[in-house]
């Protein structure tokens, strides 16, 4: 049976395909360390509280006997809970020609329902660098597509992520606590390449051969790629000695030059510009 897309398997695959498939076909090669593995579990508490925000809710998340998620179980109560007019479904799941996703948050509006996706970082209104929430659009505009392709009238597209500039006193207030950022704008060039760039992954997925990506900035852009250890040995990256990739001082974009170049090791930087530090570094 072909493999399915998820919105989660479309956002891996807008940073990097390769990625994508590692995770399918080979996914015990992923090294997730204690501080990513910490950070999944603060976004599992961040959007159980998140769900609160709007009062009362239904969430429709169903596990099988095994413990895995019951998609279609999901769907169906979705489809039900949106048929009685629920004002707020959480987890709501859709599924059309092999793309699935399940929305955080979605609302019941006027004329249709509006896409609330949780993230547990934070974001300030006063002074925040709307720049650093475009790692979300991938997510936002699959969904809105998948709702779309569904019939579903989208009224909204919205970004809830913690308040950085909230702090708390006595009781935890949930309206404070977030903020919520309307992302219809940012989505809008993603939304129109969504049918296209969809295809492409479920291929991906889909085929036995492992695709070939040289390193590259999406190693660490807009998240650190569970499989950077494996493909750096897979392009002979040395183990056993410093190098390039341990400079110190030293942007990502920096460190690929001297790799494109040739320059790997310690010892093929001595005769490279350094700064004083990275040629204590490189020296000892």
């Amino acid at each position: 049976m072909p493999k399915a897309l998820s919105k989660s398997r479309y956002t891996l695959f807008r940073q990097c395909a390769k990625a994508l498939w590692l995770r399918i076909y080979k996914p015990e090669l992923q090294e997730i360390d204690a501080s990513t593995q910490a950070a999944f579990e603060r976004g599992n508490e961040v959007g159980d509280l998140a769900m609160q925000r709007f009062g009362d809710f239904v969430e429709v998340t169903t596990l099988k006997p095994d413990g895995g998620l019951d998609l279609k179980a999901m769907i169906d109560k979705t489809n039900e809970e949106m048929r009685k007019g629920t004002p707020v479904i959480c987890e709501a799941s859709f599924s059309v020609n092999g793309h699935y996703c399940a929305v955080d948050i979605l609302r019941r509006t006027n004329g249709g329902w509006a896409i609330y996706e949780v993230k547990s970082s934070s974001f300030s209104l006063t002074d925040g660098d709307p720049r650093d929430l475009e790692k979300y659009v991938p997510d936002i505009a699959y969904q809105k597509w998948v709702l779309t392709q569904n019939g579903i009238n989208v009224t909204g597209t919205y970004l809830v992520c913690l308040n950085k500039d909230y702090v708390r006193h006595d009781a935890l207030d949930l309206q404070k606590l977030f903020v919520e950022i309307d992302m219809g704008d940012m989505i809008a060039e993603e939304y129109a390449h969504v049918p296209a760039l969809a295809d492409e992954a479920i291929k991906v997925i889909n085929t036995p051969d492992e695709p070939e990506q040289d390193l590259w900035e999406n190693c660490h852009k807009p998240y650190d790629c569970a499989f950077w250890d494996y493909c750096k040995r897979l392009h002979g990256i040395p183990e056993d000695e410093p190098t390039v990739f341990d400079l110190g001082g030293a942007v990502f974009s920096t460190k690929l030059k001297h790799y494109r170049a040739g320059r790997i090791t310690f010892d093929d930087l001595l005769n490279e510009k350094l700064t004083d530090a990275q040629r204590r570094q490189v020296e000892c």
